[in-house]
């Protein structure tokens, strides 16, 4: 039971992280400037997921710049996360 308890606990954080990510983490884009590049957005999901990275591109929305980076992660899913590059760059 305390073993449940305990993977129930790590997969909360771990979707909040992801949930964090997606919507654009302030601690996400704020690398010493306002806005993230392509490779760093694709470096941090690296770090932070693991996986393979599949894609991985910039688009404009709503006049403001996202990176949008798809990735397969160890447990063989296919996550697509959105990063805002900052500063609607």
């Amino acid at each position: 039971m305390k073993y449940l308890l305990i993977l129930l606990l790590m997969l909360s954080l771990n979707s909040y992280a992801a949930t964090q990510l997606i919507n654009g983490s302030p601690s996400l884009h704020r690398v010493g400037s306002d806005t993230i590049s392509l490779e760093q957005a694709v470096e941090k999901v690296r770090r932070e997921h693991g996986g393979r990275i599949l894609a991985a591109d910039t688009l404009t929305e709503n006049n403001r710049s996202i990176h949008v980076i798809k990735v397969l992660t160890a447990d063989n899913i296919v996550r697509t996360l959105r990063i805002p590059a900052g500063n609607g760059n």
